[in-house]
């Protein structure tokens, strides 16, 4: 690209940090309904996410899909019913201080910023793997490219985001259309050349517990499909149209990703599924093999195009949290400007890559840092959940105090069994386990202190609703 594209998306992202869209007009049903479809990733979740889910659950990979989809059916109402209380891009936090007061405010939003700046990073270490892998490179080539392609892709995701708000939205409206097509078409191809059986049975050497830990994988399948509650204040009628844009995203997403789990069991077989967990890159020769070059190469690229979008969908979300933070003094920074926020999403990024994967290697780093996100997440709606409780807390028997209730003690539980399975020793996931303790301990010091060292700091920060 040249210089002054550069230039000229630059100087648009600065003039955005007032806080306008850049747009002109504001986000309508289809906007929030992608912006939450994208943020998931759905295509992303086929062609990676369900590798680290079969790798515990194995055959029963639709059955995970099936839990996953119940337990996050809690999580989404709870955050439809907030979204359709409160108005802020501020989000998770925003609601957490609104019942809890500013001090579990201030907590919740370092711990979304903690892992949300993760999640770009993690889905550029599978687009690094899968694109090294299907190029024809050589060892030494690789042990290069793999530090090159994440930090190529980090860039193309801040040149999108960098355009504004509104074009980046209409952008996600156009390729969460293609993502949404192609999906069902491969669905349709998997059922088409199945292998196996379609619905596996049970037995008394099921792995009950092991599938509970590709449940938090499952979880993860889902995260993001919120996100849109951060462009409420950007969004036409947000009262309305961001609680229906989740809704309706998470009822398509849930089906699309049922439907394709039990579909990509079916089509590998039992063979195939052993050969897929232990080489998450087996689907893509599977397909070459069974349909053709052609679907070989399409699946590819839209698993390319769905982490852009998911990349695109989730900075936006990060971006108007921060910009939300910096309103509310949390960060006290006034200068902190869009721009600046891109740049520093970039660098913590890259560092982020580049040491998990000098030390993990891609796929470990990819596994690793998907669970920190996914156990972090589930920790957030739990928080989520409890201040839907409180604010339906007069009445006991209201549908949001029931639905909450009933969603923090799935989520507990969940985390409780993946804590309990992953916490054997020389297991790599216990990295993650001691990341997510690590952020929530962070934060409540960070906090703490703010109260008693750095009072001039705290005493500032003023969220509206606390």
């Amino acid at each position: 690209m040249q210089p002054a594209f550069w230039w000229k998306t630059i100087r648009m992202a600065t003039q955005e940090s007032n806080g306008k869209t850049g747009s002109g007009t504001a986000i309508k049903f289809k906007g929030a309904f992608m912006q939450s479809f994208t943020s998931v990733g759905p295509m992303l979740d086929i062609a990676a996410l369900f590798s680290a889910i079969a790798v515990y659950a194995g055959l029963y990979l639709g059955f995970v899909m099936i839990l996953a989809f119940l337990i996050t059916s809690g999580i989404m109402y709870v955050v439809y019913s907030l979204a359709s209380r409160f108005r802020s891009n501020g989000g998770y936090y925003f609601f957490a201080a609104s019942s809890f007061g500013k001090g579990v405010g201030v907590v919740v939003s370092i711990m979304y910023v903690a892992y949300a700046v993760l999640v770009v990073p993690d889905i550029s270490l599978f687009v690094s793997y899968f694109i090294t892998y299907l190029l024809p490179l050589g060892p030494s080539q690789i042990q290069v490219m793999i530090y090159i392609v994440p930090i190529i892709f980090l860039m193309v995701v801040c040149g999108i985001v960098s355009l504004g708000l509104g074009r980046s939205i209409k952008y996600t409206v156009l390729a969460g259309a293609v993502e949404f097509l192609f999906i069902v078409a491969i669905d349709i191809l998997f059922l088409y050349r199945a292998h196996g059986i379609l619905v596996p049975t049970f037995s008394g050497s099921t792995p009950f517990l092991s599938i509970f830990s590709g449940v938090v994988f499952g979880v993860l399948a889902f995260a993001g499909n919120g996100s849109s509650i951060f462009l409420s204040e950007d969004t036409e009628n947000s009262r309305e149209t961001i609680p229906r844009g989740i809704k309706y995203s998470y009822i398509a997403t849930g089906l699309l990703m049922i439907i394709s789990a039990f579909s990509m069991v079916s089509f590998l077989g039992q063979t195939g599924i052993a050969a897929y967990t232990s080489d998450p890159i087996y689907i893509t020769t599977a397909i070459r093999s069974d349909l053709s070059y052609a679907v070989y190469v399409a699946f590819a690229l839209i698993a390319v195009l769905s982490a852009t979008n998911l990349s695109v969908s989730y900075t936006n979300a990060l971006l108007n949290n921060l910009r939300k933070m910096v309103v509310h003094e949390i960060i006290p920074f006034s200068w902190f400007g869009r721009t600046y926020m891109l740049l520093t999403v970039v660098f913590l990024g890259g560092c982020i890559v580049v040491a998990s994967t000098y030390y993990l290697g891609p796929v470990n780093a990819f596994i690793v840092i998907a669970a920190v996100v996914s156990i972090a997440y589930m920790v957030l709606h739990l928080i989520a959940a409890f201040s839907l409780m409180k604010i339906s807390g007069k009445n006991l028997t209201s549908k949001g105090f029931i639905a909450a209730l009933g969603s923090a003690i799935l989520l507990a539980v969940t985390i409780l069994f993946s804590l309990i399975s992953d916490a054997t020793p020389g297991s790599p996931l216990m990295i993650s386990i001691a990341s997510v303790g690590l952020i929530v301990a962070a934060s409540i010091l960070i906090t703490a202190a703010g109260k008693k060292a750095w009072r001039k700091w705290y005493s500032e920060i003023n969220i509206t609703g606390s």
